[in-house]
């Protein structure tokens, strides 16, 4: 039986053609049988020589008709998944450019913004931190990965003429261009760039690098965590060991903003997170990269 479908799959893969397809060339091939049929038995030929010539004729024909409509369908599911893609590059330009109005119509940035694309954060993403902060209104921001989510937050938090950004960045260069922007933007009362290099952390007797936390031992409260690091080049799950970390520094309604949700190993990450942590409500944000906010229920 596995056989039978291994091979319907096969066939159904190299043949595009639909059922209504072969329900015409059946239909056809049948009448012009019958017609042939008919033709030479007036001309007084045997039937085995008809059968021959029919066999022959039908054969040439229905190869004259498939490989034509065989070569449409193609193209018609060629252009059917252009479109669909077309389509969905256009909701998502839509959604990025409403997503950029909001941040700069709200947040307002004294100097232009760096771009929101490619490594960087995307324009969705920006809002979503936005909304948060705003909503929430957090004393303590900490993030993994310094960028434009750091501005970002900056810039909310002085909306609410309070509160501050902790950025971790492990690139001495990164951390260089970060502090940079943040003076540029007039920032500094608002965000912190810390260096962190990579370190070893351990837990069941498996072994991750991630940022040496020891300049924000003493900090004991944050409200909003802005998971966007380490890179995934690191290791799989290279962002797994922030909530172990931090969890016991984190406040009854904290909020944990993970960036990059539609990866496979993010998926298993928050799975073994929330086996390990059981208090936290999900909710996914439909963006581009995919966002997951992890809000902490208090017990």
């Amino acid at each position: 039986m596995n056989t039978t479908n291994k091979l319907a799959n096969k066939v159904s893969n190299l043949i595009h053609l639909k059922k209504n397809d072969w329900l015409v060339i059946a239909t056809l091939s049948f009448f012009l049988t019958v017609t042939l049929f008919i033709a030479l038995s007036l001309q007084n030929i045997e039937f085995l020589d008809i059968l021959l010539i029919e066999i022959l004729v039908i054969f040439v024909f229905c190869v004259l008709i498939l490989i034509p409509l065989e070569i449409y369908r193609r193209i018609e599911i060629i252009l059917n998944e252009k479109s669909q893609v077309d389509s969905r590059k256009r909701g998502d330009i839509y959604r990025q450019t409403q997503a950029l109005f909001s941040v700069f119509s709200v947040l307002n940035p004294e100097i232009p913004l760096p771009t929101m694309s490619g490594w960087t954060v995307n324009p969705d993403f920006a809002k979503t931190i936005m909304n948060n902060i705003l909503i929430s209104k957090p004393s303590l921001v900490l993030e993994m990965g310094s960028g434009v989510s750091t501005i970002i937050a900056a810039y909310s938090l002085k909306k609410l003429n309070q509160g501050k950004i902790i950025s971790l960045e492990h690139k001495s260069d990164f951390v260089a261009q970060s502090r940079k922007q943040i003076n540029d933007h007039g920032l500094q009362n608002f965000a912190e760039i810390i260096h962190a290099p990579l370190k070893k952390w351990h837990e069941n007797q498996q072994e991750w690098l991630w940022y040496d936390i020891s300049k924000i031992e003493s900090i004991q409260s944050i409200d909003i965590v802005i998971v966007d690091g380490p890179p995934r080049k690191i290791q799989t799950m290279s962002r797994y060991p922030a909530l172990p970390i931090l969890f016991n520094k984190l406040t009854n309604n904290s909020i944990i903003i993970l960036d990059d949700f539609k990866r496979k190993d993010l998926n298993k990450m928050v799975d073994l997170w929330l086996k390990k942590f059981s208090n936290f409500q999900l909710e996914v944000v439909n963006t581009k990269s995919g966002c997951l906010i992890l809000r902490k229920i208090a017990k």
